[in-house]
């Protein structure tokens, strides 16, 4: 996501830091946050509707086995902890260096000045190695897992990001394409006259979420939406961090309704449940959330004209 950012702003379509830009759009990504507060509600009222109700009606109750030995949860949070820890201090120490050349005082500078000044993707390789040097002593050094299993399973991960470098290293084709055609510009134009910039943000989110439906990926949808609704927003005059939200939530949704997204299809295998089951008893929910999202768009798009 920050690549996608940093694209435009190289472009010269935005101004500011990618890490700036995705903290303040984090706000506005509605459809998580619905989707989030509808996962309590679910779980505290036990509230099945739909193909849910249905399933859950049916279901044969079955004894889980436990396992003889128990697993320790800080083989899984140390490293987690380690990863999360160490983003917001490498962005700080990469935002102090990015400022002195810069020429700029680092005590004029607050704590968020330096950390959205700082460099996302090197503060993302640094965190990724002070994890797996943490993961490498806590699970071969002090536990009991091979050299060979350790480095196979590391190389077998980062081979399951391929697909994702490869869009982005598309993302940036398109994100050139559409300056070039000067996209943003020619769909505001056509807009001119009939369509007001409050309804940039909701248009966005439905249709990254009919992209990502269609397609089953939220990141080809970003790669794909992320250029033309930024342009769109900085021509029309609509809130950035609002249309950012937008293109985030919007494929989110999508991916999570499609039945041939990946994260549909890993759930039910992860569940043991059929593909079309799971999107059938996941879809009303999804919708109920995507409903919310976008009356909460097309508010704030006015509101924050």
């Amino acid at each position: 996501m920050l690549g996608l950012l940093a694209t435009q702003i190289t472009a010269g379509v935005l101004s500011g830091s990618a890490v700036e830009i995705l903290l303040k759009s984090i706000f506005y990504n509605f459809y998580a946050w619905l989707a989030l507060l509808l996962v309590l509600v679910v779980i505290l009222r036990n509230w099945d509707i739909g193909p849910m109700r249905r399933f859950e009606e049916n279901t044969t109750p079955v004894n889980i086995p436990v396992p003889p030995e128990g697993v320790h949860l800080s083989r899984m949070l140390l490293p987690l902890a380690v990863l999360i820890g160490m983003m917001p201090l490498s962005l700080y120490f990469t935002g102090q260096a990015s400022l002195l050349g810069e020429g700029k005082a680092l005590e004029s500078q607050t704590f968020l000045d330096t950390i959205f000044a700082g460099s996302g993707s090197t503060s993302v390789f640094y965190a990724v190695l002070a994890t797996l040097l943490v993961a490498f002593v806590q699970y071969v050094i002090l536990g009991s897992m091979s050299r060979q299993d350790y480095f196979r399973s590391m190389f077998a991960g980062a081979g399951e990001l391929l697909p994702i470098v490869t869009i982005l290293v598309l993302a940036f084709v398109i994100g050139n394409l559409v300056k070039e055609l000067d996209a943003g510009n020619y769909l505001a134009s056509l807009a001119q006259g009939w369509l007001s910039a409050g309804w940039i943000p909701v248009l966005v989110f439905l249709l990254s979420a009919v992209i990502a439906f269609a397609t089953g990926t939220s990141w080809g949808t970003f790669s794909i939406m992320m250029p033309i609704g930024v342009s769109l927003a900085v021509a029309t005059g609509a809130d950035v961090y609002l249309v950012v939200g937008a293109v985030v939530s919007g494929g989110v949704f999508g991916d999570h309704s499609s039945p041939i997204s990946d994260t549909t299809i890993i759930s039910s295998l992860a569940a043991g449940c059929d593909v079309v089951d799971h999107t059938a008893s996941q879809l009303p929910y999804a919708l109920l959330a995507g409903a919310g999202a976008a009356v909460l768009f097309t508010v704030f798009g006015f509101a924050l004209l």
